[in-house]
């Protein structure tokens, strides 16, 4: 497996990775795969965004991270923003070399923080264990109520 930043064209299949990853972890089925595919294929452009992707021997990704930065509304701080990471089982044990990468883009792209969040339906102790091993710590939650 090699880790490396996702191209364009690519898009597409991590999208495929990230509509698998959204609805098993939240149990929803409104995933829009060209409204995702649109906002990365514009992050990357722009710079305000990457995709990470491990890719297997024949070059088709087998995980992926993504994220992007924005700046804090109410400290200022530039903050990068993982949105979604996933990692087949193909490429068990990449995930932390994924995360690796998407920590050194934050800071060679002048970030303060990296925050990243975990589904629900996800979330269990042993995550927890693995972000503070890695010097992660809980500081919010996220409710959501549907209008």
């Amino acid at each position: 497996m090699q880790v490396r930043k996702a191209e364009p064209h690519e898009i597409p299949a991590v999208v495929e990775m990230a509509a698998v990853a959204y609805e098993w972890g939240t149990g929803r089925e409104d995933f829009d795969r060209t409204v995702s595919a649109g906002n990365w294929i514009h992050f990357l452009h722009s710079g305000q965004g990457v995709v990470f992707i491990a890719v297997d021997e024949s070059n088709i990704p087998a995980g992926f991270i993504c994220g992007y930065k924005s700046r804090n509304i109410d400290t200022g701080l530039l903050v990068a923003q993982v949105w979604h990471w996933f990692v087949d089982p193909r490429a068990k044990g990449h995930g932390i070399s994924l995360l690796r990468r998407f920590e050194f883009w934050a800071r060679s792209n002048g970030c303060d923080r990296i925050a990243t969040g975990c589904l629900v339906k996800l979330w269990d102790e042993r995550h927890r264990k693995i972000y503070e091993k890695l010097g992660y710590k809980l500081e919010s939650m996220n409710f959501v109520k549907e209008n």
